[in-house]
C-alpha cells in the first residue's frame, strides 16, 4: 500500500465522511480505540477523529474499530461500487451497503479500484465503513470489518447529493430538505400533538413532568425544536413514570398508543413511548418486531444514585450490564459489554439465553432504582444517552417553571441550565458546525400517514 495515496485519500475526504458519520450520531466527546495492524491507516484515522472532536483512547471502556485487510470472501459481503456506478453488490437481504468506496476511491489510482491483488481501495473504504458502522449505532465493543451483511448507513444515492451540496455550499443546514425526504418539520408538527397530548395527560391526573435532552435545549436556545432533530423527549420521577404508565393506557385519546412492555409484549425499552397510530416509524432494528411503530414521543426516568465516586461508578456499570442483557435478550445476539474478556462476555450471554426476558427486566429495574429509597441527593440518567455522565444534584431538578416551546408553554427545570451543563456541557447555546446539524434517527420506513401498522 502507498500510504502517502491513503494519507491523501483520507485529507482530501475527512469533511464529507465526518457529515456521513454525523448523520447518525456526533463525534464530539465520543471516546474511540482504532485497532489493526496498518499503521498508517490508524495513524490517518486517529489525526481525522481527533481533528472532529473525538478522543483518541487506549482503553476497552470506549467505541473500538479493528482494521483489517479484507480477503475476497469479505470482499463478497460488501459493496463494490466504482465511481462511475457501473458495479455494485446488494447484500444478501436485499439492502445496499454503506458504498463508501463510491465515494472514496475517486481519490486512489485507478488501479487500486481494478487490481484484486492490491486492494488498498477497499482497505480504505472498509476502515471507514467500519468506523462509520461503529460510531452511529452507538455500540460500546469491537467492531471487525470482517463481518459480513452490515446495513446500509447512507445510500450511495444520498451520499453522492450530500458532497455536490457540501461542495456547493460548505455552510449550508442539511436539515431542510434532505431529512425524511422533506418532512422534517412536518414530523416535528406530529410530535409537537403528542407533546401536547401528553401535557393534557399529566395536567388532568396531577403528574409532574418536563422537558428532557435535545426538547429542554431547543426550548432554551431556539424556543422550538433544534431545527435539525427529529425526536421529542420527556423526563419525570419514578413516582410520576409509573403513575403515568398506570394511567395513560386509558387516558390516551383515539389515535395516540401508550407503549411499554405490558401494552406491547415485543416492545423491551426501559423508557416509555407515546405513539401516533397510523404512522410509520420504523428503525433498522424495529423492523424485525411486530410491535406497534408510529411516530413517537420519548418518557424517560431519573432514579437515584450514590454520592460516593466509586460506588456511582459500580451502580453506572451494573445499571449498563442490566440494560445491555436485556437488550441482547431481546435482540437475540451475544452480548459483546464494554469490551470485556471472551470469557465474561460467554457467561453474561449463557445467562441471557437461559432466563425470561420478564426476569432480565425485573433485574434492570431492580437495579436502576437500587438507590431510590435513599436520601442520597443524588440522581443519574438510568434510562438514557447521558448515563456515562454519572450523577447529579437532584436539587437541580426539585423546583420546575415553563418555557416557551412552538407557541406553547411546557414544564421546564427552574435550573435548567445547570441540567444543561451537564448533559451537553457549557457551551449548550452554540450552535454545533453545519456538518453535525442532523436528524440523528434512522428510519427504513416513514409515513405521516395513514398506513396501518402492527397492533392496530
Amino acid at each position: 500500500m502507498k500510504s502517502a495515496v491513503v494519507e491523501q485519500n483520507l485529507a482530501d475526504f475527512q469533511d464529507e465522511w465526518v457529515f456521513l458519520c454525523a448523520s447518525s450520531r456526533r463525534l464530539e466527546g465520543m471516546k474511540v480505540r482504532v485497532d489493526g495492524t496498518c499503521e498508517v491507516l490508524k495513524k490517518a484515522l486517529n489525526r481525522v477523529l481527533t481533528a472532529h472532536g473525538a478522543t483518541i483512547c487506549e482503553t476497552n471502556y470506549s467505541h473500538r474499530v479493528f482494521l483489517n485487510m479484507p480477503t475476497a470472501e469479505d470482499r463478497a459481503a460488501k459493496v463494490l461500487c466504482v465511481w462511475s456506478g457501473q458495479k455494485q453488490e446488494i447484500s444478501p437481504n436485499g439492502r445496499m451497503l454503506l458504498s463508501l468506496p463510491a465515494l472514496y476511491g475517486a481519490g486512489l489510482p485507478e488501479e487500486y479500484d481494478r487490481n484484486a491483488e492490491d486492494p488498498a481501495a477497499m482497505h480504505v473504504a472498509d476502515a471507514l465503513a467500519s468506523i462509520v458502522s461503529a460510531l452511529s449505532e452507538f455500540s460500546v465493543g469491537e467492531t471487525n470489518v470482517s463481518a459480513p451483511g452490515e446495513n446500509a448507513l447512507v445510500s450511495r444515492q444520498e451520499g453522492l447529493r450530500c458532497l455536490r451540496i457540501l461542495q456547493q455550499f460548505p455552510e449550508r443546514r442539511f436539515y431542510d430538505d434532505s431529512a425524511y425526504g422533506g418532512n422534517l418539520r412536518a414530523l416535528q408538527q406530529l410530535q409537537l400533538k403528542l407533546l401536547l397530548e401528553l401535557d393534557r395527560i399529566c395536567r388532568e391526573n396531577g403528574i409532574s413532568y418536563f422537558l428532557g435532552g435535545g426538547t429542554l435545549l431547543g426550548a432554551v436556545r431556539h424556543q422550538g425544536f433544534i431545527p435539525w432533530d427529529d425526536d421529542v423527549d420527556v423526563m419525570m420521577s419514578r413516582e410520576n413514570f409509573d403513575r403515568f404508565a398506570s394511567i395513560a393506557p386509558k387516558a390516551a385519546k383515539e389515535g395516540f398508543f401508550f407503549q411499554n412492555s405490558t401494552t406491547d409484549p415485543n416492545y423491551h425499552s426501559p423508557f416509555h413511548k407515546l405513539r401516533a397510530k397510523g404512522t410509520l416509524f420504523v428503525t433498522e432494528f424495529s423492523q424485525r418486531f411486530e410491535m406497534q411503530q408510529g411516530v413517537f414521543l420519548d418518557i424517560f426516568a431519573h432514579d437515584a444514585a450514590p454520592k460516593n465516586k466509586k460506588l456511582l461508578k459500580a451502580h453506572i456499570f451494573m445499571t449498563t450490564l442490566a440494560r445491555s442483557m436485556v437488550f441482547h435478550k431481546w435482540d437475540d445476539s451475544a452480548m459483546h459489554f464494554y469490551g470485556r474478556k471472551k470469557l465474561f462476555c460467554r457467561i453474561a450471554t449463557f445467562f441471557v439465553r437461559h432466563s425470561s426476558m420478564r426476569r432480565l427486566e425485573k433485574i434492570e429495574r431492580r437495579v436502576m432504582t437500587f438507590y431510590n429509597k435513599r436520601n442520597t441527593g443524588v440522581l443519574y440518567d438510568s434510562m438514557g444517552e447521558h448515563l456515562q455522565h454519572g450523577g447529579f444534584d437532584a436539587d437541580i431538578l426539585q423546583e420546575t417553571t415553563t418555557a416557551l416551546f412552538e407557541g406553547h408553554r411546557f414544564p421546564v427545570p427552574k435550573n435548567f441550565d445547570a441540567y444543561l451543563r451537564f448533559s451537553y456541557g457549557d457551551d449548550y447555546m452554540t450552535l454545533p458546525r453545519p456538518s453535525l446539524r442532523c436528524a440523528h434517527h434512522s428510519a427504513v420506513s416513514f409515513s405521516l400517514g395513514e398506513e396501518k401498522n402492527h397492533h392496530e
